[in-house]
């Protein structure tokens, strides 16, 4: 994508940003839930981590090659939010929440 589309439409990464978001906090409680209820600490934990971690390596080539440039902008802002995320998670959450 040319840097002069996405400098003139910021609410684009605005927005990419806001459903990023969204999908992730999902994805946290779901999995969050199910591994309290269903697993151990250890396996709960690793549950988390394994459904939000996703290989996006891939899917931005297979992103920027079949969808174009707009995909591959999402799954670039999903490198940025996935991998603070889970830090953020690891940080503040785990013990909290797994105890």
């Amino acid at each position: 994508m040319k840097s002069k589309v996405i400098i003139s439409k910021p609410d684009l990464i605005l927005w990419s940003l806001v459903v990023l978001t969204v999908f992730y906090l999902i994805n946290y409680i779901v999995s969050t839930l199910v591994g309290k209820i269903f697993l151990n600490r250890e396996d709960a934990i690793a549950l988390v981590y394994s459904t939000v971690m996703r290989n996006l390596s891939l899917a931005l080539g297979i992103a920027a090659s079949s969808f174009g440039s707009k995909a591959a902008l999402i799954v670039t802002l999903a490198f940025i939010l996935q991998v603070q995320s889970a830090s953020w998670f690891g940080k503040y959450f785990v013990n909290k929440v797994f105890k």
